[in-house]
């Protein structure tokens, strides 16, 4: 972790305006959502090493959940985050840097959501190597729902917002990870509750992944 890192933050009062997320960890009224995309108006930077020992700001992190005919990509972490190494995820994504300024502040979501889907994932395909952003067409990125789970200490000062990208299987076959992760696989239902050590957002959202996706469009809200 870099403590100098600048990332975008919200002060915590603003839970308390998001729908039924100070009494569940995750929610996916739209109400809740668009709530949150307003507030994002008063976000602002301030120094990871700073976000991470007051939890009266909550580190806004975009968390991407790809699928594809009932499967969900699975990895073990293997990034910078030593209090989440080794763990299995879900979820793909990060921090929302300065390099994700747009002049539209709502934008720099979905520029970081496909910054980081970048920085994460590839496509392999013959031989070659390309973005997966590659393949992502406008409107496909949707969101979910709002995450937010103050039982540890990497939940407590971190807010998710969880997205939903499907891929068309021949495309998610020949997604891979740099070195964020390792182990990938694509599981499905069933076979992720049987996955041990599991990382807590991961294991919220299980029981909301056969769920109809909420159609939010981030790339609409964005105003892209």
């Amino acid at each position: 972790m870099d403590a100098n890192e600048q990332v975008w933050v919200l002060d915590a009062k603003a839970l308390n305006k998001f729908e039924g997320l100070e009494l569940s960890k995750f929610v996916t009224s739209p109400s809740a959502v668009h709530s949150f995309w307003q507030s994002l108006e008063h976000a602002f930077f301030m120094s990871r090493g700073e976000a991470e020992v007051l939890p009266a700001y909550k580190q806004i992190i975009p968390y991407m959940v790809l699928s594809s005919q009932g499967k969900y990509l699975t990895y073990r972490r293997a990034g910078s985050e030593a209090r989440l190494s080794d763990k299995f995820s879900i979820g793909a994504g990060g921090h929302i840097n300065p390099a994700d300024v747009q002049e539209f502040r709502k934008r720099m979501v979905y520029h970081a959501a496909l910054r980081e889907l970048d920085e994460e994932l590839e496509l392999n395909v013959g031989g070659g190597r390309f973005p997966l952003s590659t393949a992502v067409q406008d409107g496909d990125l949707g969101i979910h729902g709002l995450l937010y789970d103050p039982s540890d200490e990497v939940g407590r000062v971190h807010l998710g917002l969880v997205l939903q990208l499907t891929l068309p299987w021949e495309t998610a076959m020949e997604v891979r990870m740099s070195t964020e992760g390792k182990d990938v696989t694509w599981k499905s239902l069933s076979e992720l509750h049987e996955v041990p050590n599991l990382e807590g957002w991961s294991h919220i959202l299980l029981p909301y992944l056969n769920d109809a996706i909420t159609t939010i469009s981030l790339k609409e809200l964005a105003g892209a």
